[in-house]
């Protein structure tokens, strides 16, 4: 499973002299928006955006609150760095609640990661679990018609450790508002999930083995649909490891291979837990 992303990019010769006005009056116009969006932020203070601007810069918590509460985030990255974010993090963390913050920590986290690079990636095209599964989901809500990507979702879900719900989809608005327009939040996933999926994998496999995978994909669906909803989950967890500890306190099994051996009606799940299990020896 390997999703590809595709980059275009565009280099047209231009002339130098053709584009100086134009960025000129680009950078021009979008800071005398901002700093009337400043002026708004701080209706009836007797303060320049300017001073205000470096006010926020100098974590002055007069200035800082104000700042993260009425303007837009997006034009907050126009108007500070991420150095500078990053020394206003403490300031956050005691004047907001932790929802604000997690966004904040996320908004750090996305750009650090786009600017470092990765150590553990062998090549242009490899991607974390992670990141695989952000351009997935996006992938499951824009097409209907396949059953692919809730296949790969299933499988890159068993790789990770519990997702938090809200960084997910923090994580999922930060990646694709900008290029998209569009927020994918949990109700297009669980629209997505809702939709019939035409089953248009073949793989090298016995015909009752694709049955009993069918039938784990579609029960995962049905699961994720549930777990989604729920407003009393937090995280996604629905790695082999959690499974079947659930199922071995449920069916009242001494071990692991008890549940596996008497209770598991899925072929293709038994299977797949136990090559987990031999996994971790």
């Amino acid at each position: 499973m390997l999703l590809k992303q595709l980059a275009f990019l565009e280099n047209p010769v231009t002339r130098r002299e053709d584009i100086k006005p134009l960025k000129k009056v680009a950078k021009s116009t979008i800071m005398t928006r901002l700093e009337k969006e400043i002026q708004v932020a701080f209706w009836g203070k007797a303060y320049t955006p300017r001073y205000i601007l470096a006010e926020v810069k100098k974590a002055n918590v007069k200035f800082v609150k104000p700042f993260f509460e009425n303007l837009y985030h997006k034009d907050i990255l126009k108007l500070l760095s991420i150095k500078q974010l990053e020394k206003l993090l403490p300031v956050l963390k005691k004047e907001f609640n932790a929802e604000k913050v997690l966004f904040w920590e996320n908004v750090l986290g996305h750009y650090t990661q786009m600017n470092m690079p990765n150590k553990d990636i062998d090549s242009p095209h490899k991607e974390n679990y992670y990141n695989l599964l952000l351009y997935k989901l996006k992938a499951f809500c824009d097409r209907t018609d396949t059953i692919k990507d809730i296949f790969d979702i299933y499988f890159l879900f068993k790789e990770l450790e519990p997702v938090q719900i809200k960084k997910l989809f923090l994580d999922l608005e930060l990646k694709f508002l900008e290029t998209t327009g569009y927020v994918y939040s949990v109700q297009s996933v669980v629209n997505a999930l809702k939709i019939p999926r035409r089953w248009d994998i073949i793989l090298a496999e016995d015909e009752p083995h694709q049955l009993a995978m069918k039938k784990a994909i579609e029960h995962f669906q049905y699961h994720f649909t549930s777990v989604l909803l729920d407003e009393n989950t937090d995280a996604l967890d629905f790695s082999y490891g959690t499974y079947l500890k659930e199922k071995t306190i449920e069916f009242d099994c001494e071990n692991v291979e008890n549940y596996l051996s008497f209770y598991e009606k899925n072929t293709f799940v038994e299977q797949e837990c136990r090559w987990y299990l031999l996994s971790l020896d």
